[in-house]
């Protein structure tokens, strides 16, 4: 065992290829640099993966921009490669609730990049006919507010009250913002302070940021990550690859103390969310679930999937029931000021 713990090493220590291609398969890019020791102790206790998710090695960075590259040139840039009008196929509605679009994925193209040229902006490549002009809307924070609608509604049923406002509707009803808090807590400083250091950043260019104005910052957007993804019942270490696909760099352990502080944020509703769908799942792995005002029904859900299903399923049924809305409007009402337009 000693003598292939020293082969490794050194295989490690002086292959690139080899951490090329560990680094092109298991990571994203990120925080601590790589050496050997670590990488082995990692590989035997089936933690390299993350070891790596969590790397700023300049070889895995590397590596992630390539792959950015080859999927956007792939994904967004090739089916934009024409002369001819740009259509795009939908598919209405996936287990989701959502739709799904692809050739090209009009849904998802990547917003600018501030680290990127605007002329890399992809977003840029889609123009409007001459003499017209796109409209578009979006509502702010969508999920997160259909997620604490779910919450007033469980803190009901669990003999709160009519009425009942969860912690994290109480914080969207107050004006706060919500990934503010999350760092707030993460941090151990109040609500106040964590929004102070953060509003400051927007009044001087990120070049002179203090060390504090960074830190905020970064915690912020890591807690944003947290507020979307870990609502849908993802644990500390799985968020660890999700955060770094958006860059984000988060250790282990460092997860662990956030979702610690995410819990303690949204606290008592978050659990009892968890526990909840913890209980329709417990005995077969799987539930039927029965989605708010829709009653749309979705079956052999998973934990994960009740967790996220109930309010990402809450937001596409009201999302779609506002497009029925606009293209009532520009085809049927004669009285409309969107009459006469139409929706692409």
């Amino acid at each position: 065992a000693q003598r292939r713990a020293k082969k490794s090493e050194a295989t490690i220590a002086s292959d690139a290829d080899t951490m090329i291609k560990v680094a092109a398969h298991l990571a994203s890019g990120r925080a601590s640099l790589l050496v050997a020791s670590e990488v082995l102790s990692a590989a035997e206790d089936g933690t390299l993966a993350d070891v790596i998710a969590a790397s700023d090695l300049p070889v895995v960075n590397a590596i992630r921009w390539l792959n950015r590259a080859e999927k956007y040139n792939s994904s967004f840039l090739k089916p934009l490669n024409t002369s001819k009008r740009v259509r795009t196929s939908y598919q209405v509605c996936k287990d989701t609730g959502r739709t799904s679009a692809r050739t090209p994925n009009v849904q998802n193209f990547p917003r600018p990049d501030s680290r990127l040229p605007q002329t890399l902006d992809i977003r840029s490549c889609i123009v409007p006919d001459p003499g017209h002009v796109f409209l578009v809307c979006d509502y702010g924070q969508l999920e997160l507010v259909g997620w604490a609608h779910v919450l007033n509604k469980l803190g009901e049923m669990n003999g709160r009250g009519e009425g009942y406002e969860s912690s994290l509707a109480r914080a969207i009803n107050d004006g706060m913002d919500g990934h503010v808090k999350v760092a707030a807590q993460w941090s151990g400083i109040t609500y106040d302070q964590c929004k102070e250091i953060y509003d400051s950043t927007k009044k001087c260019d990120p070049l002179d940021w203090t060390d504090e104005q960074r830190t905020v910052t970064k915690r912020r957007q890591t807690s944003k990550i947290k507020n979307y993804g870990s609502a849908g019942g993802m644990g500390p270490k799985t968020f660890v690859s999700h955060a770094s696909k958006q860059d984000s760099v988060i250790s282990y352990q460092e997860s662990c103390q956030l979702d610690d502080a995410w819990k303690a944020a949204w606290a008592p509703d978050c659990q009892d969310y968890f526990d909840y769908m913890g209980k329709l799942t417990r005995f077969s792995g799987y539930a039927l679930i029965e989605h708010l005002y829709s009653g749309r029904l979705l079956g052999r859900s998973t934990f994960t999937q009740c967790c996220n299903s109930m309010f990402q399923g809450l937001c596409a049924d009201g999302a779609k029931e506002a497009i029925r809305m606009i293209v009532d409007a520009c085809f049927r009402r004669t009285d409309s000021p969107l009459y006469g337009c139409r929706p692409s």
